[in-house]
């Protein structure tokens, strides 16, 4: 379950965040009607409709609809934004789901590990697969894409660093060196 509550009524604005990083497009501006209700509440626990299990990354779509990557449950959910009801699921490719971001014709970008290889599968709102791409035997923690359509992933344990991959997954370049374990855009969608 995700859930927020005030101790006072106003204007609010509302920072989410996932593995301490803040989620596309945070943060919200909420306004509270009453206090010690929860302004939004989605999911509980479990495996069925509505229900997360795993949570692993958080984004906000162009609708402002919430869109949750479930590790545990191999799938992603899609909630309104406003009212929390589940709208729509679908299964996720691969052994293990890492990572998720929405470029800006509202794609769903997702990282996934099968077996020793990663892979970027991009799919369309509705859940169909629209192009996968391997990410040069590399394991990635995140992903980001930035307002020209390239995206960004971190790569480790062979490169420890960031690749700069064409808006069709292909390589463009390895960013910097380090261990990186997320990334973040700005606003503008700059790194």
């Amino acid at each position: 379950e995700i859930s927020y509550t005030t101790k006072a009524k106003g204007s609010y604005k509302l920072e989410v965040k996932t593995n301490g990083q803040s989620v596309s497009r945070s943060p919200f501006k909420v306004m509270v009607q009453s206090r010690d209700i929860p302004v939004l509440s989605i999911g509980r626990p479990g495996n069925g409709e509505g229900e997360i299990g795993g949570l692993i990354d958080v984004a906000v779509d162009n609708e402002g609809s919430i869109v949750v990557l479930e590790q545990q449950n191999k799938r992603v959910q899609v909630f309104d934004g406003k009212t929390g009801q589940s709208l729509r699921c679908f299964a996720v490719d691969g052994q293990s789901p890492v990572g998720l971001t929405i470029n800006y014709s509202g794609q769903l970008i997702i990282t996934v590990t099968n077996g020793n290889r990663q892979e970027i599968i991009v799919y369309s709102p509705e859940g169909t697969v629209v192009k996968t791409s391997i990410l040069y035997n590399n394991v990635s923690s995140g992903a980001a894409v930035l307002k020209d359509g390239r995206i960004v992933v971190t790569a480790y344990p062979s490169r420890w660093c960031c690749l700069l991959l064409q808006p069709d997954g292909s390589l463009i370049r390895e960013i910097g060196s380090g261990r990186f374990s997320s990334l973040i855009v700005d606003e503008s969608r700059d790194l």
